[in-house]
């Protein structure tokens, strides 16, 4: 297993911990007052994602380039983004294989340079992200390229 694939499964442990301190704070019936959510820190942490697509990339790593402790900013990213930082990133990561796919590019090189691990890391999150596999979307996306007259 290399560095990345290893970074990307510390982010996804971590979302799932976090998941899981809220599903036991909430049964045990512990309320959460009024939080104050830092925007600028979150805002840090998702430019460093998006700068760093193809880069190791850690809860610790957002934390520190946001300035703001990684369960806080866990929290403030989800209430400020709709979704995990590790999501986040992963979403952001797919979007980009698309685009490479949509001008030609191979899905081995596409899934490497969006920072996944290798092509099958790739097509289990495309996969699991829109129900189908990369080369079933590209043939859609062709279709209705060709059916709108591009």
């Amino acid at each position: 297993m290399n560095d990345l694939q290893t970074a990307h499964e510390q982010l996804e442990g971590e979302d799932i911990v976090f998941e899981l301190a809220n599903v036991l704070s909430a049964v045990a019936g512990h309320k959460r007052g009024r939080v104050a959510y830092d925007y600028n820190a979150a805002e840090k942490a998702r430019e460093y994602i998006h700068d760093s697509l193809d880069s190791h990339i850690t809860l610790d790593d957002l934390a520190l380039v946001s300035g703001r402790e990684k369960w806080s900013l866990s929290r403030d990213f989800r209430a400020l983004y709709g979704t995990s930082p590790y999501r986040y990133l992963t979403m952001r990561r797919l979007a980009f294989v698309k685009r490479y796919l949509t001008h030609g590019y191979s899905l081995s090189y596409a899934s490497v340079s969006a920072g996944f691990n290798d092509q099958s890391h790739m097509t289990n999150h495309f996969k699991k992200a829109f129900g189908l596999t990369p080369t079933q979307w590209l043939s859609r996306f062709k279709q209705n390229c060709r059916g709108s007259g591009s």
